[in-house]
């Protein structure tokens, strides 16, 4: 069954090449083999003509193929998208390990580019420069704020050892111009610490490979120095990864047959129902998940899989709502579509992708609202400023400096969890739900 979609878009690739050529005659023979799913095609082949025929400046057959393709796949989902052949190969690259990076956490900015979220200590970012909340808007002079996340950050990537430019926006610099050297990066997964003397911390960063027993380890550890009253897994501003790494370390805290996730599509090889197993080192200590609004996918699946079986406290604020598998199919041409073909469901039966992400049990923010410097100033324009059409002018220029001030923070993981327990309100919170 799985390999019907990739033979299908062959075919309408072979229709639309057909259909520059041959205009109605490729529509006819859609319909002699397949029927209505084919009607579209008239009107493709006869714009693709036209296209090509009238337009004011010549087109390359193939781009307007991956254009169009393109075009079919953002307006099905968020998460399924077209790679050309130039973005693939640098996907598969970054995959086998050829391609190297410079230390940085990130996700999407707000208005396009890159925002920085952490700086990975004695990374190649943190020597060149490279700050917490940097937006990165160039990569080697060429503009990224147009591109999709994973086709910006996959321009960062290149070979270990060579340079890599950045054009970067700092908060009250303005534009920066950064070199930044290209290196392995290894950070581990999952990491264990101290919260208090008696509560464990255990970090996870992404669900890849092996991560469950990096937690796993990190807890022994713990246990290796004085035993546990309480654990804190932090799953904040992890976007998951591995399903089968979020079931197993859902597993390694149920200590019975229950279904941890189910995945769902609309052909039944995409059916497939994930349980735990009644293992005796199944790890009986109170739990508390944290989780915020960048926690997506496995973190979703662990924290949603761990609250609906009771056992754990989910703390934090809600999470992103990606629950859905994708899958990739590669065409002869070298690009390749990145296809949504199924959704996890939760052992309540919740689709994640469609009923939203994981409510926590208890809300929380990292730090707690402060007044606003914006709004002094406008009451204090509002005193001082006599001509209304100045005063106007002037509160619209306040106006732009509230967004930033609305933006919820980014948690910081550096330094040891002790040190970030006075300046992180969400992990105050968790320590507060394990006293009780």
């Amino acid at each position: 069954m799985r390999r019907r979609t990739p033979i299908a878009f062959m075919a309408t690739f072979t229709l639309f090449a057909a259909g520059i050529t041959a205009g109605n005659q490729a529509t006819l023979s859609a319909y002699a083999a397949g029927g209505d799913p084919y009607l579209g095609l008239d009107v493709f082949s006869r714009a693709m003509t036209q296209i090509q025929r009238n337009h004011v400046e010549a087109m390359d057959t193939r781009e307007l193929v991956w254009a169009a393709v393109d075009g079919m796949a953002e307006s099905l989902d968020r998460h399924s998208m077209f790679f050309d052949p130039e973005t693939y190969a640098r996907i598969l690259e970054d995959h086998e390990g050829r391609y190297y990076g410079v230390g940085v956490e990130s996700r999407p900015a707000e208005g396009g580019g890159i925002l920085v979220v952490d700086v990975l200590p004695s990374s190649p970012a943190e020597l060149a420069g490279v700050l917490e909340a940097d937006v990165i808007v160039e990569v080697d002079d060429e503009d990224i704020t147009g591109l999709s996340f994973d086709e910006a950050t996959a321009r960062i990537k290149g070979p270990r050892g060579q340079f890599v430019t950045f054009g970067i926006e700092r908060a009250a610099v303005g534009r920066v111009t950064l070199e930044v050297a290209r290196d392995e990066i290894v950070t581990p997964a999952a990491t264990g610490d101290w919260l208090t003397d008696d509560i464990g911390y255990v970090r996870v960063e992404q669900f890849r490979d092996g991560v469950t027993d990096q937690m796993s380890d990190a807890i022994a550890d713990l246990l290796a120095e004085r035993p546990l009253d309480g654990l804190v897994l932090d799953l904040r501003d992890n976007p998951g990864g591995l399903l089968t790494e979020a079931a197993d370390m859902v597993d390694r805290f149920v200590a019975s047959d229950e279904v941890v996730v189910t995945t769902r599509g609309r052909v039944d090889e995409e059916l497939e129902e994930l349980r735990a197993s009644v293992a005796a080192d199944d790890l009986d200590v109170p739990l508390v998940v944290l989780v915020d609004g960048d926690s997506a996918s496995g973190s979703e699946i662990v924290a949603g899989a761990l609250q609906e079986l009771g056992r754990a406290t989910i703390v934090g604020q809600p999470t992103w709502g990606k629950g859905s598998v994708q899958r990739i199919y590669e065409y002869s041409d070298g690009s390749a579509l990145k296809l949504t073909v199924a959704r996890y469901y939760l052992p309540s039966g919740k689709a994640i992708d469609i009923d939203g992400g994981i409510e926590p049990d208890v809300l929380a923010e990292i730090s707690p609202p402060a007044a606003a410097p914006a709004a002094a100033l406008k009451a204090r324009l509002a005193e001082i400023v006599d001509d209304e059409e100045e005063r106007a002018e002037l509160m619209g220029l306040v106006a732009q400096l509230e967004a930033p001030e609305q933006r919820t923070p980014s948690p910081s993981f550096r330094g040891s969890a002790r040190d970030r327990l006075s300046r992180d309100g969400q992990l105050q919170a968790a320590l507060a739900v394990l006293s009780e």
